[in-house]
């Protein structure tokens, strides 16, 4: 190949960009299915599911802030990139100890607080240049939404609350994961 035929032919971008978003919205999907299976061990054990479903969510908070440290990190040649993930990373450690601190009838707040700001550091990324990926800005969106639905909406039981997020959870993931696995 020529010098000048090999200038002409674009550079493809590396995947480890976006094997973070990957990560994140796969560990949404897992969450998702374990706050929907677990209204099922209602039948078999009582009064359980409701502090399980709160503390899986502050695991997965714990978690989806560790996985945005490390992408964080990676990200910090780009310096919208790095705020925006150490911002999330921040968030999400602060919602997962909350939720671990707090007392039972104020457990579920942080985690649409959490939703509503992701969304926003979400669509930022997704608005700049290097953090374009299919359905991210869609998932920022669904994020935002969920947020303000589970603080300002009319339910108010914990228990649909944590089934609705487990919703939120699968859609918010799987667009997530989708865009993550387009962009490659």
């Amino acid at each position: 190949m020529t010098p000048a035929a090999a200038s002409t032919i674009p550079l493809q971008e590396s995947p480890r960009p976006h094997r973070g978003l990957a990560i994140r919205g796969g560990l949404l999907i897992l969450l998702g299915l374990g706050e929907g299976l677990m209204p099922l061990l209602a039948f078999r054990i009582p009064n359980i599911p409701t502090p399980e479903m709160t503390m899986l969510l502050a695991l997965f908070l714990l978690a989806d802030g560790a996985v945005a440290l490390f992408e964080a990190g990676a990200a910090l040649a780009r310096r919208a990139a790095w705020l925006a993930l150490a911002g999330d990373a921040l968030i999400s450690h602060a919602a997962g100890v909350t939720i671990v601190m707090v007392a039972a009838p104020g457990r579920f707040r942080p985690f649409p607080v959490w939703a509503i700001v992701t969304g926003l550091l979400e669509g930022v990324q997704a608005l700049s240049p290097a953090g374009r990926v299919p359905g991210r800005l869609l998932a920022a969106i669904v994020s935002v939404a969920f947020g303000l639905f589970a603080l300002l909406g009319p339910i108010q039981d914990r228990a649909t609350l944590l089934l609705i997020a487990a919703a939120f959870a699968i859609v918010a993931g799987g667009l997530r994961l989708r865009g993550a696995l387009r962009s490659r």
